[in-house]
C-alpha cells in the first residue's frame, strides 16, 4: 500500500502502479521463526507428534512464503539460532533490497533487537510492524520476521 500511495503521488496511472506493484510481489521475500509449534499444530501445518517432538528438541522452523504457501525453508535448534538463519539469508540478499520492514507477533522487543540488527547491513528506511490477527492466528505470538523486496 505505501508503494502504490508513492506512485499515484508521482503521477503514475492505474497501470502503470498495478504493473510496479506485481513486480514487488515477484520479488517480495518474507522470511520469518515462530517462537512455539503450538500455533502451527492447530492450524494443521505440522502434527500434533511433530509438534511434540520439535518441542523436545527446541527445534525452530524457518519458514518462507512461497507463491502464497508457507513452506519450510529450514530447521534448526533454538529461537537464537533460527533469528541468526533468518539474518544469514537476509545479508545475502541485503544489497538488493529496496524496502525492508521486520514484522513480529506480539515481540516488540524481539522486533526492535531484529532491527538494530538489520541495520548494520541494510541502510535504507526500515519499517517496523506487528502483524494482524490472521497472521498471528497462524503464526503465534513471538514470531519474528524479515519482509524486503
Amino acid at each position: 500500500m505505501i508503494h502504490a500511495q508513492k506512485c499515484f503521488a508521482e503521477g503514475k496511472d492505474m497501470a502503470q502502479t498495478l504493473s510496479e506493484l506485481a513486480e514487488i510481489r515477484r520479488r517480495m521475500r518474507l522470511i520469518f521463526a515462530v517462537d512455539t509449534l503450538e500455533y502451527l499444530a492447530r492450524g494443521g501445518r505440522i502434527s500434533q507428534l511433530s509438534k511434540r517432538l520439535g518441542n523436545l528438541l527446541q527445534l525452530k522452523p524457518v519458514l518462507h512464503l512461497e507463491e502464497g504457501r508457507i513452506e519450510v525453508l529450514d530447521k534448526v535448534r533454538t529461537r537464537s539460532k533460527a533469528v541468526q538463519r533468518i539474518l544469514e539469508i537476509f545479508y545475502k540478499e541485503a544489497s538488493q533490497a529496496q524496502q525492508v520492514g521486520i514484522l513480529h507477533i506480539d515481540a516488540p522487543t524481539e522486533g526492535q533487537q531484529l532491527a538494530q540488527k538489520v541495520q548494520e547491513y541494510y541502510h535504507g528506511p526500515l519499517l517496523l510492524a506487528q502483524c494482524g490477527a490472521v497472521i498471528g492466528s497462524h503464526a503465534g505470538p513471538g514470531t519474528v520476521g524479515i519482509c524486503w523486496y
